[in-house]
């Protein structure tokens, strides 16, 4: 659910659909109950991949890439 909060397909994330496919947990979201807060289930906070500043600080600290 992390994954769709953030705006992502998980099943489009390599790690996740491997554990999903090998039965390690559910990936996809509408095979997961929610229960408390189900208006979250509706949320998309469209995060993004690619460099953002806790990449670029590690990198200038010497500590990325």
């Amino acid at each position: 659910m992390a994954a769709k909060l953030m705006g992502f397909d998980p099943l489009d994330l390599p790690y996740i659909r491997l554990a999903h496919d090998a039965g390690l947990g559910v990936g996809d979201p509408r095979d997961i109950e929610l229960v408390g807060d189900t208006d979250l289930g509706n949320e998309s906070w469209n995060f993004s991949v690619g460099d953002n500043g806790a990449a670029e600080w590690a990198i200038s600290s010497g500590l990325g890439r």
